[in-house]
């Protein structure tokens, strides 16, 4: 289930702060979750790097493939789409 935050950044009485400034602070988003027994692991930067580089290389494989790569799942739009632009090498 989800569940929406609207969590004060440390040490301001609640007042409606952006959830956002919350999930900056690693440290803040491990404290707010303890008590619900989570745990926040905050992974090397080079894999973050290198994941990111694999969804861009399959975006780009199924806009090649003029297949979707825009879900209306993840995005909330009103259907899939296909999105960008495909440079071959050859002057315009």
């Amino acid at each position: 289930m989800l569940r929406t935050l609207d969590l004060p950044p440390a040490g301001q009485p609640r007042s409606g702060a952006s959830v956002a400034a919350v999930l900056t602070d690693p440290g803040r988003l491990q404290e707010l979750l303890a008590p619900l027994g989570v745990e926040v692991v905050v992974p090397e930067r080079q894999l973050v790097d290198y994941k990111e580089a694999l969804v861009m290389a399959l975006i780009g494989v199924l806009r090649w493939r003029e297949e979707n790569n825009i879900f209306a799942s993840v995005t909330g739009a009103s259907r899939d789409s296909i999105n960008g632009a495909v440079w071959i090498g050859q002057e315009a």
